[in-house]
């Protein structure tokens, strides 16, 4: 079946008359064609003719032929970003286009179609050719520095030095994308009074008519009248019980070295052998002492009675 909002377009590639020769470019032209892109006509038929091969493309109805002169920076690298993309997969299936012109480009609505195919293509000769029709489409001056560093590059003889057809397509979608105004208004214009007020909260009510009791759960927040505490007690925080027990440490260790200090010690008497064991000691040297300066106690036994049995 038919449809209606596509058409087709014929173009012709001049063949010898060597049958491998055909055979060999037409598997290549149905290989091409059967990668399907938005921007790269499919491919509908390939017939030998008398003078070589046509290729029958499908493109939109209401494609046009290009003409890049007369539009903007802006639509040409929309029309562009689509075409770049669409040889970028043709590239990474292994194959090239291999006819890229400004005769082989058609616009449906913004939108670049990329009709045509010649054999003995490249991809580095598909960068050049895209590149070239950039050249000449777009005006002076009008493109930022990562596009113009693509065109430098593109156009470099040494095809070694040309970017690939993806990181083309990738400069040429970030341009376009810069140059698109604003799909919608920002938010606070498209913020609006509203006409009329929102209808007031509806009073829940118990079934038999009632209104309803305030919750008293156990998390129902208390109304506590102003001046008056809620009663609750808050934790003491570390900091101040270590704190308090340190002070109430230091007030003891005072009042101890103050009572201390109050006890009056007796002197010991002259002549007397104060030692550090004790009372018991200071006895004994008493006695000692005693003894020599009386005779008498000299010849007494210091021992004590022997208890009777």
């Amino acid at each position: 079946m038919h449809d209606a909002s596509m058409t087709t377009l014929t173009t012709l590639i001049p063949l010898p008359p060597d049958l491998v020769h055909r055979d060999r470019v037409r598997r290549q032209a149905l290989r091409a064609g059967a990668i399907r892109h938005e921007g790269l006509a499919a491919l509908r038929d390939a017939a030998f003719v008398s003078e070589g091969l046509a290729l029958t493309w499908e493109i939109p109805a209401n494609a046009v032929g290009c003409d890049g002169s007369t539009a903007d920076a802006a639509e040409i690298l929309r029309l562009m970003t689509p075409i770049a993309a669409g040889l970028a997969v043709l590239h990474d299936a292994g194959l090239a286009h291999g006819g890229v012109s400004v005769s082989a480009i058609h616009d449906d609505h913004g939108v670049g179609i990329l009709t045509g195919w010649l054999p003995g293509g490249d991809a580095a000769q598909d960068v050049r050719d895209v590149v070239s029709v950039l050249q000449s489409w777009l005006p002076s001056g009008s493109v930022g520095a990562d596009i113009a560093q693509m065109l430098i590059m593109g156009a470099d003889p040494d095809h070694t030095v040309r970017p690939t057809m993806a990181r083309l397509a990738a400069a040429l979608e970030r341009a376009s994308s810069r140059a698109l105004p604003p799909t919608s208004p920002p938010a606070h214009r498209r913020a609006r009074v509203a006409e009329t007020p929102a209808p007031p909260p509806r009073p829940v009510s118990s079934p038999d008519g009632a209104p309803p009791r305030p919750s008293r759960g156990r998390h129902a927040a208390r109304r506590v009248p102003a001046g008056r505490s809620t009663g609750e007690r808050r934790p003491v925080p570390w900091r101040w019980g270590v704190a308090g027990l340190g002070a109430a440490m230091a007030a003891f260790l005072g009042f101890t070295a103050v009572g201390s200090a109050e006890v009056e010690c007796p002197a010991a008497p002259v002549g007397a052998y104060v030692s550090p064991a004790g009372s018991y000691l200071n006895d004994v040297m008493a006695e000692v002492n005693d003894g020599a300066s009386s005779p008498a106690a000299s010849t007494s036994d210091p021992r004590p009675p022997a208890r009777s049995r």
